[in-house]
């Protein structure tokens, strides 16, 4: 018997959560099925697909998929997506992000209909879509957000299945009769835990002081990752909250993204260049965790973060706001400290407050360790993964429900 072929669609190849999710489903399920994975373009660095090309994994570029809302683009990216459906010709597309998710759903429900045969040649394309955080929730005008919203809604109306990070995720894809209970599949993030480097080689590295408390945050410079909040926390804790400021901490922010120019300038106006520290994209930035004594991840629109549970894993402390699966995440006071989005008074206040009570701090990370290890396993989030997919090989489609 033939492998079922799963073709992984993603909107951009630089690295994030979903980049992440698709490499580690194509890495872990390849021996079970036969994958691909397929990318829109884009002006950096295609790291997910230079990964999967590295294990050996067939790759496609997507010319005509962006990011940004463009009608010519999108309309023309519908028919390559058809065209790459009809060329490779699988048995389940599995879209991941927004853009893909939407664009993803019309273009095989239009291979279903009139190119591809399917039923002449005795196959039936499905069609996975994950959820990496509703894009309606970001925070955008109320005619972007309904025009985002309009279109999840309807692409919804073409897809076999959707598969959801967290409980929250869920209840709102239920409640706007985004997907059908049957069809709606709840699969928390899974992970391999992390290779750590310990904290004194890695702070010589970043040129850490070994008295200063560190707080660092791990992010793609999106809006939606609220990083000019956590930039205004730090001028509040330097200018209001703090009096005594040799051990007041200091910031850095691994990643890199549109919103850098902006940070910069913020940085700059706040007088905040000895104090905030922009380190660019780090490889495998995970690794250095250890070095830290603080993870903040002040995001506006999360879905289930990856860069949380690395944290966890790490044995930080961290503050992190109410969005998305986070609250499940995350139980606050206990495993770490949540704080409302878009509000850098109380981001201050709890980061000042760990900084001065490291015992509180340090309590903090244990527990999120522990969690870690329980809750989030990647073998976990393959299986069930797995058997969505054979679900549908059997003819079902609806064999698992959540």
């Amino acid at each position: 018997m033939s492998k079922i072929k799963i073709l992984y669609i993603v909107t951009q190849a630089e690295w994030g959560g979903a980049q992440r999710y698709i490499y580690d489903l194509a890495k872990n399920l390849r021996n079970d099925f036969e994958v691909v994975v397929a990318a829109g373009q884009s002006d950096e660095i295609p790291a997910l697909l230079r990964k999967c090309e590295k294990k050996e994994i067939k790759t496609r570029r997507l010319k005509y998929l962006c990011r940004q809302i463009n009608p010519i683009k999108d309309i023309l990216a519908i028919f390559e997506i058809v065209n790459l459906i009809k060329k490779e010709k699988p048995d389940i597309v599995h879209l991941n992000s927004s853009k893909a998710g939407v664009l993803g759903s019309i273009a095989a429900k239009l291979t279903n209909l009139r190119t591809y045969k399917l039923k002449a040649e005795g196959r039936n394309l499905k069609t996975v879509y994950t959820v990496h955080g509703w894009v309606f929730l970001e925070p955008l005008g109320i005619i972007k957000k309904l025009i985002y919203f309009t279109a999840e809604w309807f692409g919804g109306r073409f897809r076999n299945a959707t598969i959801v990070l967290s409980k929250k995720e869920k209840n709102i894809s239920l409640k706007f009769r985004l997907s059908k209970l049957k069809n709606t599949f709840l699969i928390e993030h899974g992970m391999k835990p992390p290779e750590f480097i310990e904290k004194e080689a890695v702070r010589q590295n970043f040129n850490i002081n070994k008295d200063d408390f560190a707080v660092v945050t791990v992010a793609n410079f999106y809006e939606s990752k609220g990083l000019t909040y956590l930039i205004e926390a730090a001028t509040k804790i330097y200018s209001v909250i703090r009096r005594d400021l040799r051990f007041a901490p200091k910031f850095y922010i691994i990643g890199e993204g549109a919103e850098k120019k902006r940070l910069e300038s913020l940085i700059e106006k706040y007088k905040l260049s000895n104090k905030v520290f922009l380190l660019g994209e780090v490889p495998k930035a995970q690794k250095y965790l250890k070095a830290f004594d603080l993870f903040v991840l002040p995001s506006l629109k999360e879905g289930f973060p990856y860069a949380l549970i690395e944290a966890m894993h790490a044995g930080l402390p961290i503050i992190t706001t109410t969005v998305g699966g986070i609250p499940e995440m995350i139980e606050n006071g206990k495993s770490g400290i949540l704080v409302p989005p878009a509000n850098s008074k109380i981001l201050a206040e709890k980061i000042d407050e760990l900084a001065k009570n490291r015992k509180f701090a340090e309590n903090l990370g244990m527990r999120a360790f522990l969690a870690a290890q329980e809750k989030f396993s990647l073998e976990r989030m393959i299986e069930e993964t797995k058997k969505v997919y054979v679900s549908f090989h059997l003819g079902g489609g609806n064999l698992y429900t959540t």
